[in-house]
Protein backbone atom coordinates (compact mmCIF):
# COMPACT_ATOMS: atom_id res chain seq x y z
CA UNK A 1 0.00 0.00 0.00
CA UNK A 2 1.46 3.78 -0.64
CA UNK A 3 2.35 5.56 2.06
CA UNK A 4 0.33 9.08 2.24
CA UNK A 5 3.15 11.07 3.46
CA UNK A 6 7.00 10.12 3.20
CA UNK A 7 10.11 10.76 5.51
CA UNK A 8 12.39 12.76 3.20
CA UNK A 9 15.29 15.40 3.58
CA UNK A 10 15.32 18.87 1.89
CA UNK A 11 18.07 20.49 1.00
CA UNK A 12 18.09 24.37 0.54
CA UNK A 13 20.43 26.63 -1.15
CA UNK A 14 22.82 27.73 1.95
CA UNK A 15 21.61 25.38 4.37
CA UNK A 16 21.88 22.25 6.20
CA UNK A 17 19.28 19.19 5.12
CA UNK A 18 16.01 19.42 7.03
CA UNK A 19 14.38 16.13 8.02
CA UNK A 20 10.89 16.26 6.65
CA UNK A 21 7.88 14.40 6.44
CA UNK A 22 5.70 15.19 3.07
CA UNK A 23 2.60 14.39 0.82
CA UNK A 24 3.85 11.56 -1.26
CA UNK A 25 2.17 13.18 -4.33
CA UNK A 26 3.29 14.95 -6.77
CA UNK A 27 1.83 18.62 -6.02
CA UNK A 28 3.70 18.65 -2.86
CA UNK A 29 6.67 17.54 -4.39
CA UNK A 30 6.99 21.06 -7.16
CA UNK A 31 5.67 22.84 -4.48
CA UNK A 32 8.96 22.04 -2.31
CA UNK A 33 11.35 22.41 -4.98
CA UNK A 34 9.22 25.03 -7.08
CA UNK A 35 8.58 23.49 -10.19
CA UNK A 36 8.30 20.45 -12.30
CA UNK A 37 10.14 17.61 -10.70
CA UNK A 38 12.90 15.55 -12.38
CA UNK A 39 13.80 12.72 -10.47
CA UNK A 40 18.07 11.73 -10.52
CA UNK A 41 19.06 8.35 -8.81
CA UNK A 42 21.29 8.32 -6.15
CA UNK A 43 24.05 5.32 -5.80
CA UNK A 44 22.64 2.22 -5.25
CA UNK A 45 19.56 3.13 -6.28
CA UNK A 46 17.33 2.96 -2.56
CA UNK A 47 16.82 7.11 -3.15
CA UNK A 48 16.50 9.82 -5.46
CA UNK A 49 16.47 13.27 -5.57
CA UNK A 50 13.59 15.29 -6.97
CA UNK A 51 14.78 19.09 -8.00
CA UNK A 52 13.20 21.46 -10.52
CA UNK A 53 14.20 19.92 -13.69
CA UNK A 54 14.22 23.93 -14.92
CA UNK A 55 16.67 25.27 -12.23
CA UNK A 56 19.49 25.93 -13.98
CA UNK A 57 17.41 27.26 -17.22
CA UNK A 58 15.09 29.12 -14.38
CA UNK A 59 18.90 30.79 -12.70
CA UNK A 60 18.63 29.25 -9.21
CA UNK A 61 22.02 28.86 -7.03
CA UNK A 62 23.71 25.68 -7.58
CA UNK A 63 23.40 24.09 -4.39
CA UNK A 64 25.22 20.76 -3.92
CA UNK A 65 27.22 18.70 -6.47
CA UNK A 66 26.01 15.12 -7.02
CA UNK A 67 28.92 13.29 -9.13
CA UNK A 68 29.60 15.88 -12.06
CA UNK A 69 26.09 17.45 -11.82
CA UNK A 70 25.30 20.42 -9.73
CA UNK A 71 21.71 20.65 -8.42
CA UNK A 72 20.33 24.18 -8.82
CA UNK A 73 17.89 25.25 -6.91
CA UNK A 74 16.31 23.67 -3.59
CA UNK A 75 15.87 19.70 -3.76
CA UNK A 76 14.27 16.43 -1.79
CA UNK A 77 15.87 13.55 -1.04
CA UNK A 78 13.25 10.11 -0.91
CA UNK A 79 13.12 6.75 -1.11
CA UNK A 80 12.88 4.72 -3.84
CA UNK A 81 11.22 0.99 -3.72
CA UNK A 82 13.05 -0.23 -6.75
CA UNK A 83 9.07 -0.05 -8.65
CA UNK A 84 9.39 3.74 -9.46
CA UNK A 85 7.57 4.81 -6.10
CA UNK A 86 8.75 7.65 -4.00
CA UNK A 87 8.98 6.30 -0.29
CA UNK A 88 9.85 7.08 3.34
CA UNK A 89 14.03 7.32 3.62
CA UNK A 90 15.18 5.14 6.31
CA UNK A 91 16.57 5.69 9.04
CA UNK A 92 19.84 4.74 8.09
CA UNK A 93 19.50 6.57 4.71
CA UNK A 94 18.31 10.25 6.48
CA UNK A 95 21.68 9.92 8.78
CA UNK A 96 23.97 9.01 5.56
CA UNK A 97 22.09 11.91 3.31
CA UNK A 98 22.36 14.31 6.36
CA UNK A 99 25.76 13.48 6.79
CA UNK A 100 27.01 13.89 2.78
CA UNK A 101 24.72 17.04 2.57
CA UNK A 102 25.40 18.78 5.67
CA UNK A 103 27.83 21.90 4.49
CA UNK A 104 26.62 24.12 1.79
CA UNK A 105 28.17 24.87 -1.06
CA UNK A 106 28.75 27.64 -2.99
CA UNK A 107 28.97 28.21 -6.62
CA UNK A 108 29.64 31.04 -8.65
Amino acid sequence: MREKTIKALLIKVGEAPKQIEIANELKAYQHAVGGYIEFYPLEGGRATIIMDEEGKLKGYAGNRRVGNEIIAGDFLIVGDNGKGECISLTPKQISLYTERFKVPEVYA
